[in-house]
Order: C-alpha cells, then sequence, then structure tokens
C-alpha cells in the first residue's frame, strides 16, 4: 500500500500561461514519508521592524492550526529600517538578501543532518516602510521584489519563483501624521503609491496579500505586540487560502493501481521515481526510432520535452524525484482544478498522423504509462 495519510496538497488555484510553463504544478505536500526521513516544509519570513518575532509567532500559529504541514519551519528574519534595495538592486543581490539566504541554507542544512527533507515552499514579507519616503525607491519597488524572488528561484534550484504572501504597508490612520511630517517622514500620497505597488505584486500568479489598513499602531508604523500576532496569522491563513487545496479522495482501486504502477516504474527501488525512469514509462520514448522517421531531428527533443513537462508538473516539491505520495496525487487531481500544460505538446510528437487533429487515440498514446486510461480521457477534455 502507499504510505499515506491524511496530507495536503498545496498549489497554485490558477490556469496554466505560456509565460509560466510550470505555474501549474500541484504543489503536493501528501507528504508520503519512507521510513528513513521526512519531508519538512521550510517557509521564509523577511522584512523590516514590522517583520518581527511576534510576526513570526504568528505566522507559526497559523500554520499551525491551518493543519497544512505535518511538519514545518519557519525561519525568520528581521532587518529594522531596512528599504528593499538592501535585499535586491535588481541586476544583484543586497547584503540582506545574502543574509537571509545563508540562514536559510543552514535551516535546510539542518533539516537534512537530521536524516529529513527539506523542501522549500513559500515566502512571507512584510517590507515598505522604508522605500515609502523616496519615489525613486516606490517606482521601482515591484521590479526590486520580483528580482529577489528570481534570485530565490536560482539560488534554492526551484522550477518556479515561490508563492509568497506580503503584508500590504500603510501608515497610522490618526491625522496627527497629516499635519507633522517630521512623525513620519512620508505622506499619505507616496504611502497610496507603495501600496499600488505591493497589490499588483499581490495580483502575480504566485502572490497574495494581506493589508494592514485600519490595524492598530502604537506610533507612525508599528504594530503592538498582539497585533503582530495577529497579522501573521492572517498572512498564514492568505498563504495557505491562496495556494492550498485538500487532498483528492481516492478509491481503494485507484490506490491499489497507484501502488502497483509506482513499485513498476521504480526500477531501482529507492522509493522514488527519476527523471529517467519517468521517461522511460513513456510511450513516446520507447518507439524513439520509429518516430525520427516522421520527426527526423525534432523527435527526441519533443520526447525529451514531453518528459519535462510531465515530470516537473508532478514534481511538487522540486525535489527531482517522484515520491509515491505525488505519484499518487499527479494521477488522481481533478483536472478541472489542475492539468499539465497540455497544449505544450510538440504538435509532432502528439499528432502523429500530422492532419491537424489530434485525436483521443493520438493524446493518450503519448500519456500511456503515465497517468491511467480515466485519466487520459479527463486530461483530453481539457485539452
Amino acid at each position: 500500500m502507499l504510505l499515506f495519510s491524511q496530507r495536503a496538497i498545496v498549489r497554485p488555484q490558477r490556469n496554466c500561461s505560456a509565460m509560466s510553463v510550470f505555474r501549474c504544478l500541484l504543489a503536493l505536500a501528501l507528504f508520503v514519508v519512507p521510513a528513513h526521513a521526512e519531508k519538512v516544509a521550510v517557509f521564509l519570513a523577511a522584512g523590516q521592524s514590522n517583520a518581527n518575532v511576534p510576526w513570526a509567532d504568528g505566522l507559526r500559529q497559523g500554520l499551525q492550526e491551518s493543519h497544512a504541514f505535518p511538519r514545518f519551519e519557519v525561519v525568520h528574519s528581521e532587518h529594522d529600517g531596512q528599504a528593499l534595495i538592501k535585499w535586491s538592486q535588481v541586476s544583484e543581490p543586497g547584503p540582506n538578501y545574502a543574509e537571509d539566504l545563508a540562514a536559510l541554507k543552514q535551516a535546510m542544512e539542518t533539516i537534512r543532518a537530521a536524516g529529513d527533507e527539506p523542501v522549500f515552499r513559500g515566502f512571507f514579507w512584510m517590507q515598505g516602510e522604508a522605500d515609502s519616503l523616496y519615489d525613486s525607491y516606490i517606482s521601482v519597488y515591484a521590479a526590486r521584489f520580483n528580482a529577489m524572488m528570481e534570485r530565490y528561484r536560482l539560488d534554492l534550484e526551484l522550477y518556479e519563483v515561490p508563492d509568497f504572501t506580503l503584508g500590504v504597508t500603510d501608515l497610522n490612520s490618526d491625522p496627527l501624521y497629516d499635519e507633522d511630517f517630521s512623525l513620519s517622514f512620508t505622506t499619505r500620497e507616496k504611502i497610496e503609491a507603495l501600496r499600488a505597488q505591493q497589490f499588483s505584486l499581490a495580483a502575480q500568479e504566485n502572490g497574495s496579500s494581506v493589508d494592514t489598513r485600519g490595524m492598530l499602531r502604537a506610533d507612525a508604523w508599528h504594530l503592538p505586540y498582539f497585533d503582530a500576532i495577529d497579522l501573521g496569522k492572517q498572512m498564514a491563513a492568505a498563504w495557505v487560502e491562496r495556494f492550498f487545496i485538500p487532498v483528492p479522495v481516492v478509491s481503494k482501486a485507484e490506490e491499489k493501481a497507484a501502488t502497483k504502477s509506482f513499485r513498476k516504474a521504480d526500477r531501482n527501488r529507492d522509493g522514488a521515481i527519476s527523471r529517467g525512469e519517468f521517461l522511460g514509462l513513456m510511450k513516446p520514448a520507447g518507439k524513439a526510432r520509429a518516430l525520427r522517421k516522421s520527426m527526423g531531428e525534432e523527435a527526441l527533443p519533443a520526447i525529451e520535452s514531453a518528459c519535462d513537462l510531465f515530470f516537473q508538473w508532478f514534481d511538487s516539491d522540486s525535489s527531482r524525484t517522484l515520491d509515491s505520495g505525488e505519484w499518487l496525487a499527479g494521477r488522481t487531481l481533478d483536472p478541472e482544478l489542475s492539468a499539465p500544460p497540455l497544449r505544450q505538446i510538440h504538435e509532432g510528437l502528439i499528432d502523429r498522423n500530422g492532419d491537424d487533429h489530434v485525436t483521443y487515440k493520438e493524446f493518450a498514446w503519448v500519456l500511456r504509462g503515465v497517468v491511467p486510461l480515466a485519466r487520459s480521457k479527463e486530461w483530453y477534455a481539457v485539452y
């Protein structure tokens, strides 16, 4: 039987796009655990002074109360009074980024040293007050933030930029801060401009947010202790709401079939399906010689591309291997909620007779070995 208990699938609830091939990853957290290790979800929580210890504690409480992850760790970093340029200058990282990345990697290495597997899941960001002081900083805020997220993708070797939740900055609503510039060093107009940048970031495929407008503040900027905890809890809830759906309900027959096919695919019996093992499942890979006659030199790249498309979609934790939980979920998740970017299959590979019409038989031929017949029919309907 598959080693699987009541876990969670974490994924973006949105459609695929040509500009974001792998945004439709399951982002699975079934966390099916072999006897020798457990997967630990890792989050980074960073920012300036409102990204404080109570806020981080609130994030942990919110994630715990969500029951989304059997095990998780929040790596916390606080840099008081720092503008985003200290993390990202677009073209190169800033010193705060280097410090946060080092802390994150150290935490993940500690998890590995304990015999478990860290899986980076997401990012919490509470920062922007310092940027609101300068028009030049406000105008490039989104560009700097996106550059920072892309840098995390590269440095952590992820398929996609991390899913994030940010706290939208605001100034104390007390009219006192309208009248005395020396108390806040900014203006309401600049605050609105910065907030617009942050809302635009949150509207991205991998983004979400919690607005801090209306929250109690002890001065121009800072949230009191318990309010900071509450903000952390709200941001954790926003992340879960945006990127989390329940485990699909699977029948005993589906579970049994997945177990059997997983063991067959796992040729070296190491409890995981590698990319090479996955490639060996695909019908086109076994017909590469015949495909060369019809496709020429494009045959092998087309097969490799199709393999990567499906493999990376199954591989929700970017570990470069598929565990039994990822295999089960990839074969059973509702295609109306998530399906691979099927239109990106090479035309010559999927339209075998070249008549510009893909029949179900041609479609299923590409998927044979990857998903069961019933699933391929559902995917064909989506296609």
